[in-house]
């Protein structure tokens, strides 16, 4: 009897869930709405990056604050609460301090500098658009996509040669859920995950976002787990700029 009613249960709860669903709509539809759900104009807030390479492991506490589509600013602090490097790009310029080693870095050297803390398939212009559970725009002017929506998900794929991928959206709320990217044929695809959802001020932010990315010496691992948000800061000052010392 335990069993009948344990089941009749499950079956409810299900059909529910089903229920509760928005009818299924025609894919160019959802391609529309997506396209939309733009991330907010500025978000600041503070989190933990764990990191795991072939290299070695650690964990930096970070602030952060993005304005899409090209302006970003980490600061990164060690477990001794000493800034670990301060990273800036705006206006395609991407600017590195690294206090330790009294290195300021410009260019292609904090490109060559940042593949130590990102794997070189995501740039500080995805991370952008990453920390607030959208896809660079560039995703979307990709003029191959492909939407499919299923029971539970909108997959939207794009690419058949050297860039290829596939981004995973909740049916329920259009909010992202996995991304999955290749840049070249043969590579295996970086995977991004984002989970635990939280609502600020009307934009659904993600506050666990996971990276993957396959090497041949081996797999880099990146967490980033976010504690607050603030949407639509006001920015003081020139923040998007480093003045590194004796500037």
């Amino acid at each position: 009897m335990k069993r009948i009613f344990l089941g009749n249960l499950f079956f409810l709860l299900l059909a529910a869930a089903c229920a509760s669903l928005p009818p299924l709509l025609p894919p160019e539809d959802y391609l529309a709405a997506l396209q939309q759900h733009s991330p907010p104009s500025s978000l600041q807030g503070t989190g933990v990056i764990s990191m795991s390479t072939p290299e070695g492991s650690g964990t930096l506490r970070f602030a952060f604050l993005t304005s899409p589509p090209d302006s970003l600013r980490i600061d990164a602090v060690g477990p001794f609460g000493n800034l670990a490097f301060l990273l800036v790009q705006a206006a395609g310029q991407i600017e590195m301090y690294l206090p330790g080693e009294g290195r300021y870095l410009v260019g292609n050297q904090a490109r060559n500098t940042l593949a130590a803390y990102l794997p070189p398939e995501v740039s500080p212009q995805e991370l952008i658009f990453f920390l607030s559970g959208r896809l660079p725009g560039s995703f979307w002017k990709n003029e191959s996509i492909t939407v499919t929506p299923t029971k539970r998900e909108i997959r939207c794929s794009f690419g058949d040669g050297a860039e290829r991928g596939e981004a995973r959206f909740s049916r329920r709320d259009l909010i992202l859920r996995r991304f999955e990217f290749a840049s070249s044929p043969g590579r295996e695809p970086c995977q991004v995950s984002f989970a635990r959802y939280r609502k600020e001020d009307g934009f659904p932010l993600p506050t666990r976002i996971r990276l993957q990315a396959p090497r041949p010496e081996g797999t880099i691992h990146l967490r980033i787990e976010v504690n607050e948000f603030t949407v639509h800061p006001e920015l003081m000052g020139n923040p998007f700029q480093i003045f590194p010392p004796g500037s």
